[in-house]
């Protein structure tokens, strides 16, 4: 027997739920966001045991309802097993993913199950050798994949093969992929400007303003061109100071900077990545938590926190408002094409919006402050761990490893 709950807020620090209709966070005090999402509750039998589940989020209670309904008609298949194709634990895993990870992550795994996998998906598990897992490994080297995206697709067979491992009882697939060399993670350095580079980006878009601005008549706030020359200005310092990601950056509201602390909380991320029926809607993007699902509460620069100022001022932005471009979110597809025209005038090394995190992180380690200070330092601002930082920005220490090795005298 399945009960469905009803969810009506959800606390962003502690990630999670409440059903109580509360302002404030009864755990950590800060402000529950209004949401709409429901789960179902049952007890189920696992290896001689009823053991309590819990499926969601979902949307309304019928997709509640569907989700217990599959999950019940993916217990009678594990009851007899012998038929299950690889497609078919594909899609049992899916249905998990969609239920408990953010739309982007599932229209990702969706890509890779149903695209990337077509070769292997009509494949018995109980057939599936070692010598197919082989050919798969070769038909990936083989192809012009992004050296990220070939190790994204290879650890995802691993998931899959896992998947049907634990809940399905296909051990020896799983244990073949296990003794197949792994393909490696990237190697390509990070890419990141210089302080020059960013000086001289920076000023480029200033005098783009500033030049529009000087030749406008009237209001330069009613006037588009000179507006978004001004917008993207603040927002590449913000991107700059902040090193946020350009879905956090792209998703911050007026009200989640204090000024009076000196803070900027980020909770939540914009992504274009939508489900077939939202786009049907006319949805074009979501605002979900953001990546890594706990919020970060970050300190502003001296440097941003006066352009921040006379920015909201300038637009006269209400609290609900969108802090870059209002009304909604600037697609990444328009933004990665006005930046790199901004680029090309300022005839710097060509960067994402996402490399302004590894430029953050570089000019920080490049300051000549201690080790342990930099790291601490980078993995707060990027919201990584200390380990996760010196295992990514290890190059930028052999560079200065060197070059301490040729002064070293005495």
């Amino acid at each position: 027997m399945a009960s469905y709950l009803h969810y009506e807020k959800y606390c962003p620090k502690c990630a999670k739920y409440l059903t109580e209709k509360r302002v404030l966070c009864p755990k950590c005090r800060s402000e529950l966001k209004s949401v709409n999402k429901w789960y179902v509750r049952f007890r189920a039998l696992e290896y001689g045991e009823y053991k309590q589940k819990k499926l969601g989020a979902y949307n309304s209670k019928k997709e509640a309802e569907r989700a217990y309904l599959e999950y019940e008609s993916g217990i009678k298949r594990r009851e007899n097993p012998i038929g299950i194709t690889f497609g078919e634990v594909c899609d049992d895993l899916l249905r998990q993913i969609k239920s408990e990870c953010k739309t982007s992550s599932y229209l990702e795994a969706v890509n890779i199950f149903n695209n990337r996998f077509q070769s292997l998906r009509k494949i018995r598990m109980t057939e599936l050798s070692k010598n197919d897992l082989l050919k798969f490994r070769d038909y990936l080297s083989a192809q012009n994949f992004a050296m990220s995206t070939t190790f994204k697709t290879w650890a995802n067979l691993g998931r899959v093969l896992k998947y049907g491992s634990l809940e399905h009882n296909f051990d020896q697939p799983y244990k073949d992929y296990q003794r197949i060399k792994k393909f490696p993670r990237s190697t390509v350095k990070k890419e990141a400007w210089t302080i020059e580079d960013w000086q001289k980006f920076n000023a480029t878009v200033k005098e783009c303003y500033e030049s529009a601005k000087s030749a406008a008549v009237g209001d330069w706030r009613e006037n588009f061109a000179v507006r978004k020359h001004y917008i993207y200005y603040v927002f590449f310092n913000y991107l700059f100071y902040m090193a946020n990601r350009k879905g956090e950056a792209t998703a911050l509201k007026v009200k989640k900077i204090d000024f009076e602390n000196h803070t900027v909380l980020i909770d939540e991320s914009v992504t274009n990545k939508v489900t077939p029926e939202e786009r049907g809607k006319g949805k074009t993007y979501a605002v979900t938590d953001r990546k890594t699902h706990s919020a970060l509460t970050e300190s502003i620069p001296e440097a941003l926190e006066p352009l921040l100022k006379e920015y909201i001022e300038t637009f006269n932005l209400k609290s609900n408002d969108f802090m870059f471009f209002k009304t909604r979110p600037i697609p990444f597809e328009t933004l990665r094409r006005d930046m790199a025209k901004y680029i090309n005038l300022a005839g710097v090394k060509k960067i994402t919006p996402h490399q302004f995190r590894h430029t953050h992180a570089t000019i920080i380690f490049s300051s000549g402050a201690s080790k342990a200070e930099d790291a601490y330092i980078v993995a707060h601002r990027l919201g990584h761990s200390v380990k996760y930082t010196l295992d990514t920005y290890g190059d930028i220490y052999k560079e200065r490893e060197q070059e301490f090795l040729k002064t070293f005298k005495f």
